[in-house]
């Protein structure tokens, strides 16, 4: 099944469906629904197709995506990204230079991407063929 579903770049809907739980965020009232997070427990095959896609799909990921922004990116630890910025402003500092810094918390980021979004950018960075289908048919 998994050799066909990167064969044919589809994913068969009987592996789509999975088995959603409530979990509690431990804040705010128990009684409250927006106090949980669904957590779905999806089929081991399609770990299975996940983990052969992610294989294939993050080295031209990372070809592409510019250095300083490595966001849930294995081996790169935001420390990277912290001093980073203590070396530029330390720099500009004595330089004499102004600096202007603009910050975005972004940690509900994934509830605004679109789906065509993401698809697009990652046809741009080489993920076509088969395998954009196979990753498409995720969503779908």
């Amino acid at each position: 099944m998994i050799v066909s579903s990167f064969k044919l770049g589809l994913i068969p809907e009987i592996l789509k469906m999975g088995l959603l739980t409530p979990v509690f965020k431990n804040k705010g009232s128990n009684k409250n629904a927006t106090n949980y997070r669904g957590i779905t427990i999806m089929p081991i095959l399609l770990k299975l197709i996940e983990s052969v896609a992610k294989a294939k799909v993050q080295p031209k990921i990372l070809k592409e995506q510019n250095r300083l922004q490595r966001g849930f990116t294995e081996n790169s630890a935001p420390m990277n990204c912290s001093f980073f910025n203590e070396e530029f402003i330390r720099e500009c500092r004595d330089a004499g230079k102004i600096i202007y810094i603009a910050l975005l918390d972004a940690k509900s980021a994934f509830d605004v991407v679109t789906h065509e979004s993401i698809l697009r950018k990652l046809y741009i960075a080489g993920v076509d063929g088969l395998l954009w289908k196979l990753i498409h048919s995720l969503q779908l």
